[in-house]
């Protein structure tokens, strides 16, 4: 919250109020650059970040572990390791438009899904072990 009167200071001098879409999109990059985590400010006393007990989604086994290990990891890379890291594993869904999209499609089937931005399965658990069984 220490950036929020240069947030605002920003919102009053930096934004075109005369034309509608520019004035979303600078209100939207100001906004983003409060909200984004500088490397300098990220968690200056290097603390563990709170959590409460109902938001705790790391179970008694891999808090041990997390203890352990993130004694060689900076505020950084724990902050995405252990908090960023499973809530994207847990939100991030791919496009439900091509459920069943494999690579034995036509090479334009996948061109125009390449520019959906969607997500392609390039390999599949199974056939990885059939390469890898021998190793």
């Amino acid at each position: 919250m220490n950036q929020l009167p240069i947030y605002v200071t920003k919102l009053a001098t930096q934004v075109s109020w005369s034309v509608e879409s520019v004035c979303f999109e600078n209100i939207c990059c100001i906004t983003a650059n409060f909200y984004a985590v500088s490397s300098s400010s990220l968690f200056d006393d290097c603390s563990p970040l709170p959590i409460s007990s109902s938001e705790s989604i790391i179970d008694d086994k891999s808090d041990k572990e997390n203890t352990v290990s993130s004694s060689s990891l900076s505020p950084r890379e724990w902050m995405i390791q252990h908090i960023l890291w499973p809530i994207l594993c847990s939100s991030l869904l791919p496009s439900r438009r091509y459920p069943n999209f494999d690579l034995d499609h036509n090479e334009n089937d996948i061109k125009s899904f390449s520019l959906q931005s969607c997500f392609i399965r390039l390999t599949s658990l199974t056939e990885l072990y059939k390469v890898f069984e021998r190793c």
